[in-house]
This record gives structure tokens, C-alpha cells and sequence, in this order.
């Protein structure tokens, strides 16, 4: 996992500009967010489909236009977010001459400090713009929630599940592990709140348990024990937080969304 985060600033820049490309088009729903009409307009970029052996996506273009292709289009949700974070290339980062592929592990990346994470954040406001997204943001957490805000916005599980973290008001957070391994993860988001464990996943995790064989995804949101993912409960074993966790094929992935629903000192 990387050491170096994208900034606030930077992060909150990538949000605004995007959104500033939205209030030309006078959106007021999800569904008036057109991804290739908008590429086409903004900058003569034409959006293909296939073409492409191991990238995700890619982007060649000048200031004259230019083309972005995506791998396939039978995931729309994907399909749109790859759109959108190549647009995000498009915006953020500009160059006389434009040509760059992404993989599928770039659009898992969130909070680093690369072009491919403040994409990424470009792509998730550009197709949840917050006055949108947040009041979808209401109520318990689960990923059944995340899949149906996804399904409302037409876009990936990830970058709902990112979006969601940073809008919703319940204390929540967020790993993406391969195998046995956290990959990335959003904390906590309180100061006050404990340290996550990183490194190897517990075996008694809910994502633990499924990577054992003891059980499959957790399918909803299930009983853990705190010092499954955080420090400092080793010697509690009677406390405990709310997780759910569920394998992703397309990116060999466990997405695990984590939820204190009360204050783990009144345990």
C-alpha cells in the first residue's frame, strides 16, 4: 500500500472541476449524464469499444480531439466509470499529445498521489456529483446499499463504494484486499477512532472466513470481532463491529465495508 496520499486540496480540485463540466450540461438527475455525448462535446473525443488486448481503457487525443476506447461494454457501470476516469485524464492532467492505457488496478486506486487516483476521484464525482449522491446515503450501511446505488447511478460497485465513504455520515470504512493481503483501504474517518490493522487479513474476519473456505461472502452485514481489522482490542474479545464482505471476480478482489454503529468504549 502506498505511503503517499492525495491531498485534500487536490482531491476537493478533482470534484470541483468535475463538477464544473457537469453545470454545463444543466444536469439534474443521473440519468441526464450522458458520458459519450459529453466526451464528444467537451472535447471531440469519440468513445469505441474493444481494440484493446490488456488495458481497461486507453485515451489518445490533442487539443483537436481524439478517440477513447474502452475494453468492452457488457458491464455499463464499468463501461461508464472507464469513460469518465479517462475523461478525468482529459481535464486534470493536460498534454499536447494524449496517449495512456489503464489496467484494471487502476481504477481500484483512491487516495494516492498519482494521476490514476485523481482520475479516479474526477470519474466517482463526475458520475455521483455529491448534490446528487448524498441523499442516496441515508440509512445503514451494506453492500446490498452500495449495489443499489450503483445500479441508480449506472456505475462500478468501487467507485460507488468510494463515493459513498465520502458522503455518508456513518462511521464507516473501506479495504480492498487480494487474497490474503489489504491492497488499499479508507479508515475510519473520525480522529478519534482506533488504527486499522494492515497486512494480512485476520482468519477471523467475515473476508478471512470466506478465503478459509468456513464461509462464502457474507451476503449482508454480519458480527465481527474489533481486533479482526483493528488495534488494540487483542485482549477484548467480547467487542466487536459490523462487517460486510464480498469477492469481486473482475478484479480478483475481496471489497469488505466495515461499520461501527455505536462507541466501541461503551462495550
Amino acid at each position: 500500500m502506498a505511503t503517499n496520499r492525495l491531498s485534500r486540496l487536490r482531491e476537493n480540485e478533482c470534484r470541483s472541476i468535475a463538477r464544473s463540466v457537469l453545470e454545463k450540461f444543466h444536469v439534474s438527475s443521473a440519468a441526464d449524464i450522458d458520458v459519450e455525448s459529453i466526451a464528444w462535446h467537451e472535447g471531440h473525443l469519440r468513445v469505441r469499444v474493444g481494440g484493446l488486448t490488456s488495458s481497461e481503457g486507453r485515451l489518445v487525443a490533442t487539443h483537436q480531439g481524439g478517440i477513447i476506447r474502452v475494453a468492452s461494454k457488457r458491464n455499463l457501470g464499468r463501461f461508464r466509470f472507464t469513460v469518465a476516469h479517462e475523461l478525468g485524464h482529459y481535464f486534470l492532467h493536460p498534454r499536447d499529445i494524449h496517449d495512456k492505457d489503464i489496467s484494471k488496478a487502476d481504477l481500484t486506486v483512491w487516495n494516492d498521489a498519482t494521476e490514476e487516483a485523481e482520475a479516479n476521484v474526477f470519474a466517482a464525482e463526475f458520475l455521483m456529483p455529491k448534490l446528487l449522491f448524498e441523499p442516496h446515503c441515508r440509512g445503514e450501511p451494506s453492500i446490498a446499499k452500495l449495489q443499489s446505488i450503483a445500479d441508480d447511478f449506472a456505475t462500478s460497485l468501487t467507485a460507488t463504494a468510494f463515493q459513498y465513504y465520502q458522503y455518508t455520515r456513518e462511521p464507516v470504512a473501506i479495504i480492498l484486499s487480494n487474497g490474503w493481503t489489504m491492497r488499499r483501504f479508507l479508515p475510519f474517518r473520525d480522529d478519534g477512532s482506533p488504527r486499522m490493522r494492515i497486512g494480512k487479513l485476520s482468519p477471523d474476519s467475515a473476508a478471512g472466513e470466506r478465503l478459509a473456505k468456513r464461509d462464502r461472502d457474507s451476503h449482508r452485514m454480519v458480527r465481527v470481532p474489533a481486533y479482526a481489522w483493528l488495534e488494540g482490542f487483542d485482549n477484548r474479545p467480547e467487542v466487536d463491529i459490523w462487517e460486510d464482505s464480498l469477492y469481486l471476480e473482475y478484479y480478483d478482489m475481496t471489497l469488505t465495508l466495515l461499520w461501527m454503529d455505536d462507541s466501541l468504549d461503551d462495550e
